[in-house]
């Protein structure tokens, strides 16, 4: 799942000026993801709700002390904590020693390797494990492994010391680890876990985790009404679809990763969870080669649609450039200069595929003039043009009252082009086989009669593209 963080930075931007048109917005992008970290504390729909809405009531109340903006998704992730952590100890739920952490906290917390050819097929079943786990281990996964905090951060959301947290995320990955080994389908090993797919198992219980429809605007009324923000802000939700069962019962996996029976169902989730396939990539430009427009670039995305969440381009400059994509699941970009760009695919279980493309048909630059010489009756300039070559049957002059200067020689294949010596100014047009045009002015200079010729000097004039 990503965030706009910019969208939401500026949101809380003008509820910090008591714009409440901005919470609609601010909610639809962040409720779910709040919703799934309260749902993983307290297991219990109804109590989920009310914290999501306890936590938004909080935020509302409080925005104004939230010093930077763009960290708003952490600000949240500690208020709905704190509020689960509370209705936890009210209910007398274990709660993990930190003690018993430490004793489990002899492994590094980069010691298992993030792999994505791993992680398809083994993050629905991972996914159950983690549920499995004691509230507190599996609010650390979400925030190191699904919101992509930093221990700081978390150790600040969980109120403990930074070591605290790692020796949490230690203890969660060796009782997954126990756990996948203990775990089998007959004679089948469940485990092989080589490599832990943490972020695609969260983003696959994110997934079967959503608030419904009815529910998500029964909370956003009681925020409304508990916040005194008025009756006129409304929020219509997009429907989500119905999770999908994901109980270990529904799949067997062998000791080197692959599935060895699925129901149709956990197969559906499954495809879902696969990076996609990005093919077919294009650079469509005219016969010629060249043109001075933009340059539209598609490419095959071999995943379900519904599943695509973003494509975009990113140039060598590292400039973002969104894309669209059809029905047909092909994606669509534009550019508007050469270069090589690679080509991002990202699914809402947050997998990313990418493909580069070289971009070399674009030409909006005119020629120049890079050197000239001259005698006493020739003057001989020397050409230049990027991309698609000059034009040299476009080379004129034109003097101020309309005369026209045509050349007295041509060399294609040396770009040089020699004009007679000129008898008054001119104003030199070079054209490039892309209609590319730039102006120069030629002007003579008379010299000491000592000389006994005139010299002449180029200024460049303008450019037109």
């Amino acid at each position: 799942m990503r965030e706009n963080f910019k969208e939401i930075a500026l949101l809380v931007r003008k509820l910090k000026l008591q714009d409440h048109s901005a919470f609609p917005r601010l909610y639809e992008m962040t409720y779910q993801r709040i919703y799934f970290l309260c749902y993983s504390l307290l297991k219990n729909e109804e109590d989920s709700k009310d914290a999501v809405q306890d936590t938004y009531v909080k935020i509302l109340a409080n925005i104004s002390s939230l010093e930077n903006d763009k960290l708003f998704i952490a600000w949240a992730n500690k208020i709905a904590y704190s509020i689960c952590m509370r209705m936890l100890s009210k209910n007398k739920a274990f709660l993990v020693e930190d003690t018993f952490l430490e004793s489990f906290a002899d492994e590094s917390e980069d010691s298992q390797p993030y792999h994505r050819l791993e992680k398809s097929e083994k993050a629905m079943a991972l996914s159950s494990l983690i549920d499995n786990l004691d509230p507190i281990l599996r609010s650390t996964l979400i925030f190191k492994y699904f919101d992509n905090l930093k221990i700081r951060q978390i150790a600040e959301i969980m109120d403990c010391p930074e070591g605290t947290v790692k020796s949490r995320l230690n203890t969660a990955k060796k009782l997954l680890k126990h756990a996948i080994e203990k775990e089998k389908k007959g004679d089948i090993l469940l485990g092989a876990f080589t490599f832990f797919p943490l972020r695609a198992a969260l983003a696959f219980s994110a997934s079967q985790c959503s608030m419904a429809p009815e529910a998500a605007c029964a909370v956003f009324e009681g925020i409304v009404y508990q916040s005194s923000m008025g009756t006129s802000l409304s929020f219509a939700p997009q429907p989500v679809a119905a999770p999908l069962p994901h109980s270990l019962t529904s799949v067997a996996i062998s000791a080197t990763g692959g599935i060895i029976g699925t129901s149709a169902i956990a197969l559906s989730a499954v495809t879902i969870l696969t990076p996609p396939v990005i093919s077919n990539v294009q650079v469509h430009q005219p016969a010629s080669g060249y043109t001075r427009e933009a340059v539209s670039i598609t490419a095959t995305i071999e995943a379900p649609l519904k599943s695509i969440q973003e494509v975009y381009l990113i140039s060598e400059s590292e400039r973002k450039i969104q894309g669209t994509l059809n029905e047909s699941n092909i994606a669509v970009f534009s550019v508007v200069e050469n270069g090589t760009y690679t080509i991002h695919a990202t699914t809402s279980a947050d997998l990313t595929s990418t493909a580069n493309v070289a971009v070399t048909a674009i030409d909006n630059k005119a020629p120049t003039i890079v050197d000239f010489t001259y005698t006493k009756t020739e003057l001989v300039l020397t050409l230049d043009d990027l991309y698609s070559g000059i034009d040299f049957s476009e080379i004129v002059g034109e003097t101020a009252t309309g005369e026209l200067i045509l050349p007295i020689s041509l060399n294609e294949s040396e770009n040089m082009v020699t004009f007679a010596f000129p008898k008054e100014d001119f104003r030199l047009s070079l054209k490039d086989l892309s209609g590319n045009i730039s102006y120069h002015k030629v002007k003579r200079i008379e010299s000491k009669p000592s000389y006994g010729i005139s010299s002449i000097y180029l200024v460049p004039f303008t450019i037109l593209l």
